[in-house]
C-alpha cells in the first residue's frame, strides 16, 4: 500500500468530527508517533451494496427500460397518470400498430469527419399506461434524422412535442411554417395515431410548457430573423450587437397557431440565456435562465433590480406577450444561473439553478432565507472547481422571496429538472458527485450508488423551504426530466438506470440497465425495519467492506428510539447495544453506536475475506436483530480491503482528518511545517500482525499485517513513519503517520491509500506550509 501526496485536482470533501483539546503527541522508537486515544470521531459511512427492500415494499412503482437504444429527454403524466415520454432513437424501437409513424427509415450520418457512416437518430414519442405494464404507444415523428427533447400533455391527452429535425418533417396542412428551419413541434392525439399539428418553427426551441387551455409555450433561441416576433410584442428588436443567437418566448394556441413570439434580452454588449420556462393557468409565461451584464428589463419592485457578473433571473410575460409582469435577478458575489423554473396554483415562482463559485475561498452571499433547509454556503479550496445548487421561490408579484436555499454537498450538486405538487412542495431532480448528498430514512437509496461515476438524485422539499420530505439518489446516472401527478407521485425519465431496481411486471422493452428509462416513484419511505446501504465510517464511499473496518448500516426503525452509544468493558466492544445485535456473516458485529436510522458497527475480523490484497470478492448476509422492529436480511461485498480516510466534518471526500506534529488538527489555519510527522486515520486495512480479536481496544501501536508494503509516494517524495493500530481505539481504525516532504510547495495537497492490487482510498487534502 502507499499513500500519496500530490496537488488537489479532483473531488473535494470533508469527514470526521475532532475534540479540540488535542494533547502532545507520544513518540515510539524515536519517531513521533500522535496518540489518537483523547480524539473523539463521528464516523460516517463509506458504501457497499446492500439489498434493497423486497420489491413489494418499492416505492418505485414501475421501471420501464427502453435499453441503449434510446435516449430519453422529457416525461409528462397526464390527470390518469398515464406517462409521456419524448426522446431520439439510435435503434429500432417497438413501435405499436396504428401509430403515426411505424417505419424506421433513417438517413445515414457521418462521423469521424466522413470516416464513419451510422444510421441517423430519430425521434420519438410515446405513451405508458398508469401502472407501467403497458405501452399504449410508441411513434416515430416521421423525419429521417431528428431528436425529440420536450414533451406536454393537455388535458385531452394531446401531447406536445418539441425537437429539431430533418427537412421531411410531414407538416399538417396549415401549418405555421411549412418551410424546413429552426426546430419542429408536433401534437398528436390521445391514441397516437395522428399528428393534429405538425410545423417547423424558425427558433432553436429548448424548453416547452402548456396552460390549463392547451396553449403552448416555447422558449430558446431565435437563429435568424426569420423569427416570427410578433406586432406588440415585449421586445421586437433583436439587438444588433448582441450575439447571432438571440433568446426568445413564444405562445401558440391549441391548433397551433402563433398568439405571440417575443425576443427576451439585456442590453447592447450583453449575453441572456434562458432555460426553462413554465406557464400559469391565466396562460401567463415565467422564464429563468443567467444573463451577463447587468442590463436586463428589471421591473420596479422587483426582488432583485441590479447585478454584477453574471447573474440568474426570473421573469413573467403576461397572457398577451406584450407586457413584462415582472423581471427580477437572482444574483450574488458569484455566478448563478437558473436552470429550471415551475409555478404553483398561487401563481408562486419556483426556480431551481446552480451557484458557480469562481473565486478561491469566496463564500457565495446568494440571498438564502432563514430557518431554510441549507442556510450557509459550503466552503471548498478550490472553489472555482465547485457548482452546487439552489432553490428559490418568488411570490406572485415577484417582490420577495418565501424562500431560498442551497442544494450542496461535499461535491458537484447540478440541478436539471423542477416540477411542484398540489401542496405546493417543490420536488427538484438533478445529479450530482457528492457521497453526502442529504438523503431521507428510508428513501430508495440512502447511500450513493457505488457503481455510479454520477448519481441522479430526487429531492422533495416543504412547502416553505425547510426540511426536505423526502430525498434520495436514483442509482440512475443521468436522470433528465421530473413530472408530478395529482396524488402526488413522481414520473423520472433519463438515460443509464444503472443500479434504479427493476419493478416485475413493468414494460421493458429490455432488460439493458445502461438505456433509457421511464419510473413512477411514490415519495414515500419503506417500512420500517428496511435497511438501504451498509457504508464505511469514515468516507461514505467505496464499492465493499472488508474485515475490521468501521462500517455504518442506514435504513429506517432498524435500531433503538432513542441513539445510544458504546463504552468499552473490559476492553471490549460488545455486540449488543440498545436491544440491537448485527450479525455479518453469522459472526457478531462489535457495535459503536446504535440509533433508530442507523447502526454503527465493526466487520469482524472472522470473516472469511480473500486472503490479503487479493481482489477477489464474496458477499455475506448482514441480519440485524432489533427489538424495534424486525429487519430483513441483506447483503454486502466483502473484499480483503477497502481503504478510506477520515475527514473533518463527516463529508466525503474532504479535509483529512489529519493531526499535526504539534497535536493539533490541521487546517488552512495551522498548516503543517514541511518536514514534520504528521497523522492521518483510516479503516478498511484488514488486521494488524500479529492480528488482534474483533472489538478490542488496541492497547499499544501494532503494525498493519502488509505494513512493509505501505510506502509514501508522488512526485514530491515523502516517507512513512508508522501504520497500524490506533492505540485507545477499536481494532480496525488504522493510524498512519508520515513525513511531509520538504519539496511540498505553500498551500494544500491530497494524500491517497494505494494498495498494490489496484485497491485506493478516495483522496482527501489536508494544508502544509
Amino acid at each position: 500500500c502507499c499513500i500519496q501526496l500530490g496537488t488537489f485536482r479532483g473531488r473535494l470533501g470533508t469527514r470526521g468530527v475532532l475534540n479540540s483539546n488535542y494533547p502532545r503527541p507520544p513518540t515510539s522508537g524515536g519517531r513521533v508517533l500522535p496518540s489518537f486515544r483523547y480524539v473523539a470521531v463521528l464516523i460516517l459511512a463509506t458504501q457497499s451494496a446492500a439489498a434493497l427492500a423486497a420489491t413489494d415494499q418499492l416505492p418505485m412503482k414501475y421501471s420501464v427500460l427502453f435499453g441503449d437504444g434510446a435516449s430519453i429527454a422529457a416525461v409528462a403524466v397526464d390527470s390518469n397518470g398515464n406517462a409521456y415520454i419524448a426522446g431520439t432513437a439510435g435503434s429500432p424501437l417497438p413501435v405499436t400498430p396504428g401509430a403515426f409513424r411505424t417505419q424506421y427509415n433513417p438517413a445515414s450520418c457521418t462521423l469521424q469527419d466522413g470516416r464513419v457512416t451510422v444510421a441517423c437518430p430519430i425521434a420519438f414519442a410515446a405513451k405508458l399506461s398508469a401502472d407501467g405494464t403497458t405501452l399504449l404507444y410508441l411513434t416515430y415523428l416521421g423525419m429521417s434524422q431528428s431528436s425529440a427533447f420536450g414533451i406536454s400533455v393537455d388535458a385531452q391527452g394531446n401531447a406536445w412535442i418539441a425537437g429539431a429535425g430533418s427537412s421531411d418533417l410531414p407538416v399538417t396542412p396549415g401549418a405555421l411554417q411549412a418551410t424546413p428551419g429552426g426546430s419542429f413541434i408536433v401534437k398528436l392525439n390521445p391514441s397516437g395515431s395522428q399528428a393534429l399539428v405538425a410545423t417547423y418553427f424558425n427558433g432553436d426551441v429548448t424548453s416547452q410548457a402548456l396552460d390549463a387551455n392547451g396553449n403552448l409555450y416555447l422558449a430558446g433561441y431565435a437563429v435568424s430573423p426569420g423569427l416570427p416576433v410578433t406586432a406588440g410584442a415585449f421586445q421586437t428588436d433583436p439587438g444588433q450587437s448582441l450575439r447571432p443567437q438571440v433568446p426568445f418566448v413564444s405562445k401558440l394556441d391549441s391548433t397551433g397557431k402563433l398568439v405571440y413570439a417575443t425576443y427576451f434580452h439585456g442590453g447592447s454588449g450583453s449575453t441572456t440565456n434562458i432555460a426553462s420556462i413554465a406557464a400559469d393557468t391565466a396562460g401567463n409565461a415565467y422564464v429563468t435562465g443567467g444573463e451577463s451584464g447587468g442590463s436586463l428589463p428589471v421591473t420596479a419592485g422587483a426582488f432583485q433590480t441590479t447585478a454584477s457578473g453574471y447573474s440568474g433571473f426570473a421573469a413573467k410575460l403576461d397572457p398577451t406577450g406584450s407586457k413584462l409582469i415582472y423581471c427580477t435577478y437572482l444574483t450574488a458575489n458569484t455566478p448563478i444561473f437558473g436552470s429550471a423554473i415551475a409555478v404553483d396554483s398561487q401563481n408562486n415562482a419556483y426556480v431551481a439553478g446552480t451557484v458557480a463559485p469562481d473565486v478561491d475561498q469566496i463564500l457565495s452571499n446568494f440571498p438564502v432565507t432563514p430557518g431554510a433547509f441549507q442556510a450557509a454556503p459550503p466552503s471548498f479550496p478550490v472553489q472555482e472547481l465547485m457548482r452546487f445548487g439552489f432553490l428559490a421561490k418568488l411570490n406572485a408579484a415577484g417582490s420577495g422571496l418565501v424562500y431560498a436555499t442551497f442544494l450542496a454537498a461535499s461535491d458537484f450538486v447540478t440541478p436539471t429538472g423542477l416540477t411542484v405538487d398540489g401542496a405546493g412542495s417543490a420536488i427538484v431532480l438533478g445529479s450530482t458527485y457528492a457521497y453526502d448528498f442529504p438523503t431521507t430514512p428510508g428513501a430508495l437509496h440512502q447511500c450513493y450508488p457505488s457503481a455510479n461515476l454520477e448519481a441522479g438524485f430526487l429531492l422533495k422539499i416543504s412547502a416553505d423551504g425547510s426540511q426536505p420530505l423526502y430525498s434520495t439518489y436514483l442509482g440512475a446516472e443521468e436522470p433528465t426530466s421530473v413530472a408530478v401527478d395529482n396524488s402526488g407521485e413522481i414520473y423520472v425519465a433519463g438515460n443509464y438506470a444503472g443500479a434504479l431496481p427493476i419493478v416485475p411486471g413493468s414494460f421493458g422493452w429490455t432488460d439493458d440497465s445502461d438505456g433509457a428509462f421511464a419510473v413512477k416513484i411514490a415519495p414515500e419511505p419503506f417500512a420500517a425495519g428496511s435497511v438501504s446501504c451498509v457504508v464505511s465510517a469514515a468516507n461514505r464511499g467505496g464499492s465493499a467492506i472488508a474485515p475490521g473496518e468501521i462500517v455504518d448500516i442506514f435504513g429506517i426503525g432498524i435500531g433503538p428510539a432513542q441513539s445510544v452509544s458504546a463504552s468499552a468493558v473490559s476492553g471490549q466492544i460488545p455486540t449488543s447495544l440498545g436491544g440491537v445485535q448485527v450479525f455479518i456473516a453469522g459472526y457478531p458485529a462489535p457495535l459503536l453506536s446504535a440509533g433508530p436510522n442507523q447502526i454503527r458497527a465493526v466487520v469482524p475480523f472472522e470473516l472469511a475475506a480473500p486472503a490479503l490484497l487479493d481482489q477477489n470478492q464474496f458477499t455475506a448476509e448482514i441480519q440485524i436483530l432489533s427489538a424495534a422492529a424486525p429487519a430483513q436480511p441483506f447483503t454486502a461485498t466483502v473484499a480483503a480491503a477497502s481503504p478510506a480516510i477520515y475527514t473533518v466534518g463527516g463529508n466525503t471526500p474532504g479535509r483529512a482528518l489529519m493531526i499535526n506534529q504539534d497535536g493539533t488538527l490541521n487546517s488552512e489555519q495551522n498548516p503543517a511545517p514541511q518536514g514534520s510527522v504528521v497523522t492521518i486515520y483510516a479503516t478498511g486495512l484488514n488486521n494488524t500482525q500479529p492480528p488482534l480479536a474483533t472489538g478490542v481496544i488496541a492497547t499499544e501501536a501494532v503494525p498493519l499485517a502488509f505494513e512493509a508494503q505501505l510506502q509514501i509516494g508522488s512526485a514530491t517524495g515523502g516517507q512513512l513513519t508508522y501504520a497500524g493500530t490506533a492505540p485507545g481505539f477499536v481494532a480496525g481504525l488504522t493510524q498512519i503517520n508520515f513525513l511531509i516532504p520538504v519539496s511540498l510547495l505553500h498551500g494544500f495537497s491530497t494524500v491517497h491509500i494505494f494498495l498494490p492490487n489496484g485497491v485506493g482510498s478516495e483522496p482527501v487534502y489536508f494544508y502544509q506550509q
